[in-house]
């Protein structure tokens, strides 16, 4: 097949793609739709939100009007404990506490902790888009077993898919092997939700009794969000199904009878998907925004011209435009005020869906400064930030109708507050 004959077999697949789509979006009707409220609110994805809705579900304790007493932690640490890590000897009827953002002595924070005074502890890490922080979860099990028998201490590690945890050093092989350490996936937990708690018999006037249908719709859309965060690509392999199942019958696809006409139509396909992605950065809000970055870039280069910082990290807007097409996000401008390994930094961060600035620390002496009401005060007057805690990322003030002068202003006088404070 020459070049000639190539790109007309592709011209004539291409004025198909309306069908393709077409196919696709009658076999998704097909599909059970799903209304969650977290998804829809692009929150299923981000583990601060995710670890407060399990945080949420965790601490509810009540007696239900059948005199039932509803404990979901209670439920989760039979699973954890006694159904997974097979230590039926561990008493879970007594008296259960659950806590959110818990400080170590090294100032780390535990996403969330459940906890039953002298009987357990399950310290339980949440991951989603992140990875294991150096000997996390190994500084989280040292400063736990020194409040608790540390045979009767666990730990779950939640990841997308149920990774085992490398952060916990020597001590994974002995907890281990001891069925003290559980790498649970978001899957698995929307599992446990659904058959532990939904379909339990004896929880069975959450859908009986029209008092508790707001907690049982609640509950239904944490199951769905936990399974979905696992399971994300269902609908991209039923589209994957659907275009194979088209092209295979295309003259195109029959055409293609040899190693080379496969490999150069293959070629041309990736080329022309790299051209049409370059299309990303001449749509709204991604251009707007790109025009704003390049005048703030440009005040802000102005700003530190001659000053001594040199580990500052400003992206040209080639790199910047280069990474939302390939990365759907850059890290575009980081004024960093102690070295370049993020330890205190101001970041302006674009993606394709989100423009934002950021205080951001991985040091955990210098968070617990910046947490002072004082400084956290002083740093909302300035940014007027909308997100607090979220992990890494101290405080966040998202981009709307900001002008370049006006996110430049709150860039540069967040520096200078944070420089005079001299952490």
């Amino acid at each position: 097949m020459n070049d000639e004959q190539l790109l007309n077999s592709f011209y004539n697949l291409i004025k198909k793609k309306d069908l393709i789509f077409n196919l696709i979006s009658e076999e998704n009707k097909k599909n059970i739709p799903q209304f969650n409220i977290t998804k829809i609110l692009d929150y299923s994805n981000l583990e601060i939100y995710n670890s407060k809705l399990i945080y949420e579900m965790f601490k509810l304790n009540f007696i239900a009007a059948n005199n039932k007493e509803v404990n979901f932690a209670r439920d989760f640490a039979n699973y954890i404990i006694k159904e997974k890590c097979s230590h039926t000897e561990i008493n879970t009827d007594e008296k259960i506490d659950v806590y959110r953002e818990v400080f170590t002595s090294n100032n780390r924070r535990i996403d969330i902790l459940i906890k039953s005074e002298n009987n357990f502890e399950i310290i339980l890490e949440n991951k989603i888009n992140s990875y294991e922080l150096n000997n996390q979860l190994y500084d989280y099990y040292k400063d736990r077993s020194s409040h608790i028998d540390e045979n009767k201490l666990f730990v779950v590690f939640l990841t997308r898919y149920g990774n085992k945890p490398n952060s916990l050093g020597d001590k994974y092989e002995n907890i281990s092997e001891d069925n003290r350490v559980y790498p649970l996936s978001h899957y698995e937990l929307g599992d446990f939700i659904e058959k532990n708690i939904i379909e339990k018999e004896e929880y069975s006037f959450l859908w009986e009794d029209i008092k508790y249908h707001s907690l049982y719709s609640g509950l239904i859309q944490m199951r769905d969000n936990e399974k979905l965060i696992t399971n994300q690509f269902r609908n991209e392999d039923m589209e994957d199904k659907v275009i194979r199942n088209f092209l295979i019958e295309t003259d195109e696809y029959k055409s293609l009878n040899s190693v080379e006409d496969i490999n150069n139509y293959a070629n041309l396909l990736y080329r022309v998907a790299n051209i049409i992605k370059m299309k990303k950065i001449e749509v709204s809000p991604i251009k707007e925004n790109i025009t704003l970055l390049t005048e703030a870039i440009e005040k802000l280069n102005k700003y530190f011209e001659g000053k001594k910082n040199s580990n500052n990290y400003i992206l040209s807007i080639e790199n910047i435009k280069y990474q939302l097409i390939n990365d759907d996000f850059s890290r575009a401008i980081t004024l960093n005020l102690k070295d370049s390994n993020l330890r205190l930094s101001v970041i302006l961060w674009i993606a394709t869906n989100q423009f934002y600035i950021c205080v951001f620390s991985n040091d955990a002496e210098i968070k617990k400064e910046l947490y002072k009401n004082s400084n956290r005060d002083a740093i909302y007057n300035i940014m007027e930030f909308e997100e607090e805690n979220g992990k890494d990322f101290l405080y966040t003030r998202y981009v709307y109708d900001d002008k370049a002068e006006d996110v430049v202003s709150i860039m540069i006088k967040l520096y200078e507050y944070l420089e005079n404070l001299n952490l």
